[in-house]
């Protein structure tokens, strides 16, 4: 265009004549001014006819370029006035844009704080890990208000969160190894301060009651007393160390209890005066204690009882220990001697029957009586009487005749030397009837070689031995 503003630019007058000049001029001047304009128009016509030539598809192209610029307009009218009927939603999300713009922003920023070691997120995330370790290293302290920290999580709209309950529920479950592990303390050796202490911690956790905390302690005390007897089965002296053990459980374990779980002040205003002759009653608050205590005395008892003992002098000295032991419990209103004075008793008396029955089986079951002739018996009767003038006799010398009854003799002597130490006043009627009970069947014995007629003579014979020189 500059161009063609430069080619075809008109040619601007000469002269330019204000109004005051034109009158001034003469008619001479005028006619030649006006003949300098005619030409002057003549020219501008041949330009613009020779620049109308020259242009032609210049203008062309600008008359359809002005067409199709005025069709745009129109379409470009049309669009904006149907589009503006979308600009409301348009600037609705354009807003929405710009709020979730900034939640994102928002989002972004405490992810970048997340990933900050020191962001409180971090510290719930590894509590798990820390409960452990506290159980292990015994904090039970710490536990515990580990374990009081995720409940108070899970009363705030934290819980709603996977990642926080989650967390939350591990803690809250813990509680169960928190409660092994507590409990596990009482499977070993007590220590009052640190048992009570501990027992203190349990009652913390709020589903266990004050009854499953009394059945738990003792169970756990059963275990340490399995544990122990166990350990102690291979040794020699198991039934003397078995004893030592019950006793010594069985004793802390009455002073855990009795401190941690003390009876009412209305029930201890009926005290007798002498603690020793105090009894467990079925109302006591001690009750649980009284059948635990029962029931490992009755254990105890069983393992003396079924213990393969060598000789009955072995039985008293367990019966002194155990009698040692059950007046240690006195005091505790647990003295079980007369308890340990019937089974022993009876064991005793057992051990005594099953020597008289043997001793008598041995006898009976000879196939015929054999006694020396009496011929022999009188010729060396003489020089054994010259022999033991010099000692005292127990028996008759006519015995010598029967040697199976002096073997006999000698076994109920044995047995009733046996018993001298441990047999009671009350028990004499069962060693007779244990005695009778023998003679009867060796009389029986006797009887059943009668049907013979060739040994009346000698069953008369060894009856007289029986009843005159031995009974």
């Amino acid at each position: 265009m500059d161009d063609f503003n430069k080619e075809f630019s008109l040619t601007p007058l000469k002269h330019q004549f204000d109004e005051s000049d034109l009158h001034s001029m003469s008619l001479d001047e005028l006619k030649n001014m006006r003949q300098k304009v005619e030409d002057k128009v003549q020219n501008l016509q041949s330009e613009l006819s020779d620049l109308a030539f020259h242009n032609y598809r210049t203008y062309v192209d600008v008359s359809t370029t002005a067409e199709y610029c005025r069709e745009k307009f129109s379409q470009m009218d049309i669009l904006m006035r149907q589009s503006s009927s979308s600009f409301p939603a348009l600037e609705e999300q354009i807003d929405q844009f710009k709020n979730q713009s900034t939640q994102l922003f928002n989002e972004f920023k405490l992810l970048g704080d997340v990933e900050s070691t020191n962001f409180l997120i971090w510290e719930i995330i590894r509590l798990p890990k820390l409960m452990e370790k506290c159980i292990r290293a015994g904090h039970f302290d710490q536990a515990y208000s580990i374990t009081n920290f995720a409940l108070s999580i899970k009363q705030s709209k934290l819980v709603q969160y996977p990642l926080f309950k989650n967390v939350v529920d591990y803690l809250l479950e813990a509680r169960h190894s928190l409660l092994d592990e507590l409990f596990n303390k009482f499977s070993g050796p007590l220590n009052l301060a640190n048992s009570i202490q501990i027992i203190n911690n349990i009652r913390k956790i709020p589903y266990i009651s004050k009854t499953q905390l009394r059945i738990s302690i003792l169970q756990y005390r059963d275990i340490y007393l399995e544990k122990k007897v166990s350990s102690i089965m291979s040794e020699p002296d198991f039934i003397l160390r078995v004893i030592e053990v019950y006793r010594e459980c069985m004793y802390d374990t009455i002073i855990l209890y009795l401190a941690v779980f003390p009876e009412t002040d209305t029930q201890q205003r009926f005290v007798n005066e002498d603690t020793r002759w105090e009894r467990w009653t079925g109302s006591s608050q001690n009750y649980l204690l009284q059948c635990w205590a029962q029931k490992n005395i009755e254990r105890l008892l069983n393992y003396v009882q079924c213990f393969d003992y060598t000789s009955l002098l072995d039985i008293e000295m367990v019966v002194s220990k155990l009698m040692s032991c059950a007046f240690s419990f006195g005091r505790m209103g647990l003295d079980f001697r007369s308890l340990i004075h019937y089974k022993f008793s009876q064991m005793v008396l057992n051990i005594f029957q099953n020597k008289i029955e043997a001793a008598t089986k041995s006898f009976t079951s000879n196939e015929k009586i054999d006694l020396i002739d009496d011929g022999i018996f009188e010729s060396t009767q003489s020089e054994l009487k010259k022999e033991i003038n010099r000692v005292d006799l127990s028996a008759p010398l006519e015995l010598c005749i029967w040697d199976e009854l002096c073997v006999f003799g000698n076994s109920i002597i044995n047995a009733l030397n046996e018993i001298r130490h441990s047999i009671y006043i009350n028990s004499i009627h069962r060693v007779f009837n244990i005695l009778h009970f023998s003679f009867q069947n060796i009389f029986a014995w006797l009887d059943s070689f009668l049907s013979n007629q060739e040994n009346i003579f000698i069953v008369k014979k060894a009856t007289f031995l029986l009843i005159k020189q031995f009974l």
